[in-house]
């Protein structure tokens, strides 16, 4: 075995002695520290290149400490102005998980240079988990340059961390998983999954004879819901109608709206 198969081992038993006594003397010491700082290393080297991490020019780290426990309602003493079934303020637990919370706070922080690849979890006490969040800087040249990595230059990759991009985001977001029930996360989301299952595509001749008047004429009904153009040219237009949500489905025409 390698070096750092060993040291992956050694991160695995975390209540041996010696990472109970190196994890305490760590979390003292990162408690003395800003909550986000900038470190000239990787705490868990394995770790980090198992996630993306080069020690080259370009990658950075940065350690944040989030405070554990759920999620209390932002309202102003306590006051939501609401139902008493949305009295709640204290017991809330927050959708996401903490470690997708820490590469949100850093990404705001360095929004401005770097992008976010991802993020390892290297402690915890009672009252915060600690996280290093795994920088990369798109603008320069050895990453530019490097056609593994070069990818995340790319603009549509700006805040991947706030938009359940990063591997911690996809966790929350429950598109890990395999066997029954995760077939209907394929492509990622679960309504787009939805929206292609229950869609029914026609051609527009289909549709004026379905309803015997024209295109044109369909679109001014008041109880169609939604279609949709596809293609360019009246030739090569299809319509695609969604099926109805509400409980009176029989009660309602497929909806029809252009989609500009």
């Amino acid at each position: 075995m390698g070096a750092y198969k060993y040291m992956q081992e050694i991160w695995r038993h975390k209540q041996s002695d010696v990472m109970r006594f190196l994890l305490r003397v760590r979390t003292w010491q990162y408690r003395q520290l800003n909550v986000i700082t900038r470190c000239p290393r990787p705490t868990r080297t394995e770790k980090a290149r198992r996630l993306g991490y080069k020690a080259k020019q370009g990658y950075l780290i940065y350690r944040v400490r989030v405070r554990r426990g759920g999620r209390k309602r932002q309202v102003p003493k306590g006051a939501t102005y609401g139902k008493p079934k949305n009295h709640g303020v204290n017991e809330l637990k927050p959708k996401r998980n903490l470690q997708a919370i820490a590469e949100e706070r850093v990404g705001r922080r360095v929004a401005h240079a770097l992008r976010i690849l991802g993020s390892y979890w290297v402690g915890q006490d009672s009252t915060f988990k600690f996280f290093e969040i795994i920088c990369i800087d798109p603008f320069h040249k050895a990453i530019r340059r490097d056609p593994k990595i070069n990818w995340i230059c790319n603009a549509v990759h700006k805040h991947r961390e706030l938009r359940g991009l990063t591997s911690s985001g996809k966790k929350h977001r429950g598109l890990r998983g395999s066997g029954h029930g995760y077939s209907k996360l394929i492509g990622g989301s679960r309504r787009g999954n939805w929206r292609r299952r229950n869609t029914l595509q026609l051609t527009p001749k289909t549709i004026e004879s379905i309803y015997c008047t024209s295109i044109k004429h369909i679109q001014n009904l008041p109880n169609f819901e939604k279609l949709t153009f596809l293609g360019r040219g009246h030739a090569k237009t299809t319509l695609r109608i969604h099926k109805h949500r509400g409980h009176n489905d029989h009660h309602h025409h497929p909806g029809v709206q252009k989609n500009q």
